[in-house]
């Protein structure tokens, strides 16, 4: 069954508001979490096995790194399919989801960053 490309369009611009909102919140839920973690790390030294932590923050920091990545490849698929429906409408205009590709791989970086100084610093 084929969907005309004007629901298709209308169909991809709800997906990406619907990307975006998660985008925002996920990743002030995720600096959060782990600014959280640390600040407790920091203040909480005397605690017995306060190490564990670290192992916790690390992973944590990796997993995101690896859920910002993943996540910029689905939104380049958006932007592919958002380049197939304007082709078909004929428009000369739409949405650019470039802004939230880069956005995710920068905080994907970002993260492997924080990885890497904060194993450095912290060890």
């Amino acid at each position: 069954m084929e969907i005309e490309p004007i629901k298709r369009y209308e169909i991809l611009i709800d997906l990406y508001k619907h990307y975006n909102d998660i985008l925002l919140k996920g990743t002030a839920f995720i600096y959060a979490v782990i600014s959280g973690l640390f600040v407790f790390y920091i203040t909480n030294q005397t605690i017995p096995n306060i190490e564990v932590l670290l192992y916790l923050l690390g992973f944590i920091i990796i997993l995101s790194g690896f859920l910002f990545y993943f996540s910029s490849n689905l939104i380049d698929n958006v932007h592919k399919e958002f380049l197939d429906v304007s082709s078909d409408l004929e428009l000369k205009f739409m949405p650019s989801v470039k802004p939230l590709y880069y956005f995710l791989k920068i905080n994907s970086i970002s993260m492997v960053l924080t990885f890497i100084l904060g194993s450095k610093c912290l060890a």
